[in-house]
Formats: C-alpha cells, sequence, structure tokens
C-alpha cells in the first residue's frame, strides 16, 4: 500500500516554490489498487504560514500519460485565463510546466498542485443546475475560439462505451434471448443502430478539449454565487454538443439532491439547458440532434440496463434489465424491453 511522510509533502511543496512551513496536512482522498498495474490517486490539503490552502495531487495511471496530464493542467489554465472560475494550478519552481515527475515510497508519481477552493457544491437545485450549464457554455466558448485539446477519451462520448447509457451493453444480450423477446429485442437494436446513423454527422464535428466531469463535488460556489469548476483529470476532447447533452443528463440524474425537493428531473434538464443555450444557443441541426441523442440516453440509461464486469454481469439494481435476465424471469425481460422501446420513440 502506497504511503508518504510530512517531509514528502514538503519536499513536493518546495519543488513548486513553496518554502513556508507546513502547519496542516489532511488527506482528502486515496484510491490505490495495490497492484502491479494498479491506479495510484492521493490528494492532500496543506495549510502552509501566510498562505491560503494549497491541494497536492499525486497520481500514477499506467493509461494517462505526463503529456496528457499536463494537457489537461494547461487546459485548466486557459479556462483560467480567460475568466472561467477554476482553481490555479501552480507551475513547477523554475520550469514551464506544471506536472512534476517524482519517486514517493519507492514509486515513480506525478504531482500537481493547486488552489484549494472552498464552498464546494454539495447538492444541485434548479438554480445551481441551471448556473452550471452556463458555465459549462461558457468553458466550451473558450475551448473552440482558443482551440484547446487535451488528448484524452472522456467519460460522455455517446459514441464510445460511456457513464452514462449502456446501449452496447444492451446489444450484447442478443444470445439470451429467445421468442418474443428476441424478437423484440431485434427492433430495438434495428432502431438503436437508425438513430446512430442519423447522428453520425456529429461524430464528423471538431473536438475540442471539455472539463470532463461536471459533477457537484467538482465544483464550488464563488462569494457572488456564481459556480466555478475544478478538477481536470477526466478532461479531454470531445464533440462539444455531445458533451453538453450528457452533461447535462449527468447533472440532472445522477448528482445529490435536497432531501425536500419539489422539482422533478426534468425541471433539472430544462434548467440545465435553459443556462447553456443563453450563453451558446444550439444551432437548428443541435436541435434537430437534440431529440434522437435524448432518446438513445432514456433508453438505454445505465442503471436500468446493467453493466458489465470481469466475473460477468452485475446489474446495478434488483429492476435492471440484466437483473431479470440473471434470473431467468421472461416476462420481467418483457416488460423491460416494451419500456426501452417506448423510450427509445418517446422524444421523436
Amino acid at each position: 500500500m502506497f504511503s508518504y511522510t510530512l517531509e514528502d509533502v514538503s519536499t513536493l511543496l518546495r519543488k513548486y516554490g513553496m518554502n513556508a512551513s507546513l502547519l496542516k496536512v489532511e488527506e482528502l482522498q486515496k484510491y490505490d489498487d495495490d497492484d502491479e498495474d494498479g491506479q495510484l490517486r492521493v490528494i492532500v490539503k496543506v495549510m502552509l504560514d501566510g498562505f491560503p490552502p494549497l491541494v497536492v495531487k499525486i497520481k500514477d495511471d499506467r493509461d494517462v500519460s505526463e503529456t496528457v496530464f499536463e494537457s489537461q493542467c494547461r487546459f485548466s489554465e486557459t479556462l483560467a485565463e480567460s475568466g472561467i472560475p477554476t482553481a490555479r494550478i501552480l507551475p513547477v519552481a523554475g520550469e514551464n510546466q506544471f506536472v512534476l515527475r517524482a519517486q514517493i515510497d519507492g514509486r515513480a508519481v506525478f504531482v500537481t498542485e493547486e488552489a484549494f477552493m472552498e464552498n464546494e457544491v454539495r447538492f444541485v437545485d434548479v438554480e445551481t443546475a441551471e448556473k452550471m450549464g452556463a458555465l459549462l457554455a461558457r468553458s466550451h466558448n473558450v475551448s473552440e475560439e482558443r482551440e484547446c485539446h487535451v488528448p484524452n477519451r472522456v467519460l460522455f462520448d455517446p459514441f464510445e462505451d460511456n457513464e452514462l447509457f449502456s446501449a452496447l451493453e444492451f446489444l450484447s444480450l442478443s444470445d439470451r434471448l429467445a421468442g418474443e423477446n428476441l424478437f423484440l429485442h431485434r427492433q430495438i437494436a434495428e432502431e438503436y443502430r437508425r438513430i446512430m446513423a442519423e447522428l453520425e454527422p456529429l461524430r464528423l464535428r471538431p473536438r475540442y478539449a471539455v472539463q470532463g466531469d461536471i459533477s457537484m463535488c467538482n465544483c464550488f460556489f464563488m462569494s457572488d454565487g456564481g459556480i466555478g469548476f475544478f478538477d481536470f483529470n477526466n478532461a479531454g476532447d470531445c464533440v462539444l454538443f455531445c458533451d453538453a447533452v450528457m452533461q447535462g443528463f449527468f447533472v440532472a440524474r445522477q448528482m445529490e439532491y435536497p432531501l425536500d425537493r419539489s422539482f422533478s428531473d426534468e425541471d433539472l434538464v430544462n434548467a440545465f439547458f435553459r443556462g447553456y443555450c443563453s450563453v451558446r444557443p444550439f444551432n437548428e441541426e443541435d436541435k434537430r440532434f437534440y431529440p434522437l441523442l435524448r432518446a438513445v440516453i432514456d433508453a438505454f440509461w445505465a442503471d436500468d440496463i446493467g453493466w458489465s464486469s470481469d466475473n460477468g454481469w452485475s446489474p446495478c439494481k434488483p429492476e435492471a434489465l440484466f437483473a431479470a435476465v440473471e434470473r431467468g424471469d421472461s416476462q420481467a425481460v418483457r416488460q423491460k424491453l416494451e419500456e426501452i422501446q417506448r423510450k427509445l420513440t418517446k422524444h421523436m
């Protein structure tokens, strides 16, 4: 298991020109796969004598190169320089770079340091969703105008395996169904492919850098009530319209919300896109594509389908489609397939 000392942290701080006395270290996150090919992510908040708090991030990810980490930092700084509220990242002292190579506990790691942002968003309501949409749109405008790029895959690309919907997993079900359920599955698959063919022009649009994960835990309130964001660990290149739509539904359905909420998911969707379009309006082609992409998101919502693992299918909840398949409950499978089919055509 990876470990570090206060002296390790002090040494890293000095590499960034921070020589003040270290008063306190608070570990905010630690993820360590603890195997030869595992990922490492450690985030610590540090208090220095006479300075605002900082965040030190220590990472080892075999799938992400130093070039990607550096590009993510530079994209964050480009947004900040263009007026987008985000955590300012410290450059390595005397160097024109933000990422530091270091050796800690016998392990080669990458390090970055940035400002600690207070007032993290704790839950999302209609007003916050609208602000998040406007923030995302502003960042998209900057990315496009400045031609920003990060050579990394993103979590929410609808043309790839993604974190929002499970169409590819759904398609793999064909060899586990029979009779009327197999026939219905084939009808849905055909309709899905037809919709994706209509969306194909989106795939050909230019891709620009996006923050990649506008979760509430990556957003903060400013003193004037505005919102900013940080944590560009998932930043990469994406079609901006696709990023907007996918992130909008992510915000509306996958955050924490007030316990006494008086609004619906649809209210949050509308608020997010009201904010987004107030800054970056959808064009006519966007308006034509939106209901198609939404239909796919709704129909194959990941929580309703299930997800795969190394040991087979692991349904995320008992009523998920794959749970019904695993139980051999043909009637429940039928009901889920009919529901998917309705959703796939609902917004057409």
